[in-house]
């Protein structure tokens, strides 16, 4: 990409791109690969974050660096909420850091870093700055800038590896994988879908054994959009959370950003691109009729590995959880998918199943804020919950 490697220091200019600006400089940096050898946001994602209903005209999407005139890294910023004793206050997510590796660890004429840089000019724009999803390295930067960055309670969820129930998920997958042959990804895709309905068919009772006895009070019901139910059970929530309105589960659920079949924009390197990528919304109803809850599904197909992720929910009673698992669980095994992701909330129906109990891992996922001097976050970070589940992924 770069002619020669940089000087050091180094002449460095950072430039935000506001949120309602996204698509638009998505599709001229797609036409500009000379500028762009890499591509800091691809017309997909940028068309749905530029609709993100909590951001506003002032807020900013992405920061980009360039040095001699061209990009050589990027941060994503994705405007979010936090909840403070009932008030929502703005919050940004930090979201695709990416540095050129030729300016990896080089420091400007200002003693930064690239990466130092983007975050010190992201902290300028007002809001506190929440970080997850990142590699040692990255940690690293938190680490050595405790001026800047607060470690926060980690996030626990847990995932239930079904694949261990699946003879062909793991040793032929890889085989398939490496051999990257149109017959041979065919026939193992034919050999696992055969092989995983035999054993849903064994395993789908045997799995929601002892989670929840069914009862009458509701139906689940499938549909487009999620409504909000009237009196929704916040008992466990703290006092300080990162909430998903109805609004913003359903701009992602019309909204999703990941292409599927293939990568349409080569040069963006946080194009990932799914065999498969789905939401699902789903409704409680009460006996009257009425909405009782909701909870949400995600399915993501990648490198034949296939994950069913419980995204949110919200309910009027407590006894909807044990259901949502085990339909969420059914699901799973309906879709031949290798493993279920959900919330740590989730676990104390987990361990009513033996079975269930030893296929399922607890994971830890660490979180960062970046603080502003005035951040009412300061003197009560032991407060912030994060209770969602979103596995391995950033924020949305």
């Amino acid at each position: 990409m770069m002619n020669g490697l940089p000087r050091d220091p180094f002449d460095l200019t950072i430039k935000p791109v506001p949120v309602r600006q996204l698509l638009e400089f998505a599709n001229a940096a797609n036409n500009d690969p000379l500028t762009y050898a890499v591509l800091p946001i691809d017309p997909i994602r940028a068309a749905a974050q530029a609709l993100n209903p909590v951001a506003d005209e002032k807020d900013i999407g992405l920061m980009v660096a360039y040095s001699e005139g061209r990009c050589i890294g990027h941060q994503g910023l994705i405007p979010i909420q936090i909840s403070i004793d009932g008030e929502l206050r703005k919050v940004i997510a930090s979201v695709a850091l990416f540095i050129h590796s030729d300016f990896r660890g080089k420091r400007n004429r200002e003693g930064l870093t690239v990466a130092e840089a983007i975050y010190r000019r992201s902290l300028d724009h007002g809001y506190d700055i929440m970080n997850t999803g990142f590699g040692r390295a990255r940690q690293r930067l938190h680490e050595r800038r405790p001026e800047w960055f607060v470690r926060l309670p980690p996030l626990f969820f847990r995932r239930i590896r079904l694949s261990y129930l699946q003879p062909l998920s793991t040793g032929l997958r890889r085989l398939a994988l490496r051999s990257r042959g149109d017959v041979v990804l065919r026939a193992y895709r034919l050999a696992q879908g055969i092989i995983d309905r035999r054993v849903a068919r064994v395993y789908s009772h045997l799995l929601g054994t002892g989670i929840a006895s069914e009862t009458g009070e509701w139906r689940i019901v499938k549909v487009e959009k999620i409504i909000e139910p009237k009196h929704v059970d916040a008992t466990s929530k703290s006092s300080i959370y990162f909430p998903r309105s109805t609004e913003t589960i359903n701009w992602m659920v019309t909204h999703p950003w990941h292409p599927i079949g293939g990568n349409p924009y080569p040069r963006c390197y946080f194009c990932n691109s799914r065999e498969r990528f789905e939401y699902s919304a789903f409704h409680f109803i009460n006996s009257a009729g009425s909405g009782a809850g909701y909870f949400v599904l995600v399915i993501s197909t990648d490198q034949l590995y296939t994950t069913l992720r419980i995204l949110d929910f919200h309910v009027t009673d407590r006894r909807m959880e044990p259901q949502i698992l085990k339909f969420a669980i059914r699901e799973a095994l309906r879709q031949s998918a290798n493993s279920v992701e959900c919330s740590d909330r989730f676990g104390s129906y987990i361990n009513a199943n033996p079975l269930l109990h030893l296929l399922t891992y607890r994971m830890e996922r660490p979180y960062w804020l970046g603080l502003q001097p005035t951040s009412p976050l300061a003197n009560r970070l032991g407060e912030v919950c994060v209770d969602y589940c979103d596995g391995e992924r950033p924020y949305l």
